[in-house]
């Protein structure tokens, strides 16, 4: 399968992204690649979770290029919301976060990298769960041991529900990108 490994980079008044394209056979070469090559060209100016708007951010995903599933991409809101979170760290800084309908988890990520104490990170599709779950991994070397990665089906109450019970904090701030779509 091919996959597309992102890094958004974000600073003061700049958004970018450069992509690689890989099978499954090199996912794990490039991604060692990515981390190299962004650790050299933003050690100097970037930080982990403490993240002010004068740094660079790096936050790389995972996407499956291949996939009709909708929550296998980068959306252009996802994006905004990444960086509209970078630049006012305040919204989440040390609160718990729930992001519903995570997808490829870009804008949770990005919370847990400027400072939010815990950060949900949900969607209902299983591959879309994995895929997430491999972008916080794609982060490893921030910290990213606040971010969780959970099933959540809207308007169903069942054991996903008992997920956010689990968690014996109140969820301070709820964000979502692009969670309503037409299959139309």
């Amino acid at each position: 399968m091919m996959r597309l490994l992102r890094e958004v980079r974000m600073q003061p008044g700049l958004l970018s992204w450069r992509s690689v394209i890989v099978d499954d056979d090199e996912e794990e070469e490039q991604e060692e690649k990515l981390q190299l090559q962004s650790s050299s060209t933003s050690s100097s100016s970037s930080s982990s979770s403490s993240s002010s708007s004068s740094s660079v951010l790096v936050v790389r995903v995972a996407e499956q290029a291949t996939s009709e599933e909708y929550g296998l991409y980068v959306w252009p809101s996802a994006l905004l919301l990444g960086y509209y979170l970078y630049t006012h760290p305040d919204v989440v800084r040390g609160r718990v976060v729930l992001e519903l309908g995570a997808g490829v988890g870009l804008p949770g990520i990005t919370s847990a990298m400027v400072g939010a104490r815990r950060v949900l990170l949900t969607d209902a599709v299983d591959a879309v769960l994995a895929n997430c779950a491999r972008s916080v991994a794609l982060n490893k070397d921030k910290d990213m041991a606040g971010v969780k990665v959970c099933k959540l089906v809207w308007g169903e109450f069942d054991k996903h529900v008992e997920v956010l019970r689990q968690e014996q904090q109140r969820i301070d701030v709820v964000i979502g990108a692009d969670v309503l779509f037409d299959e139309h």
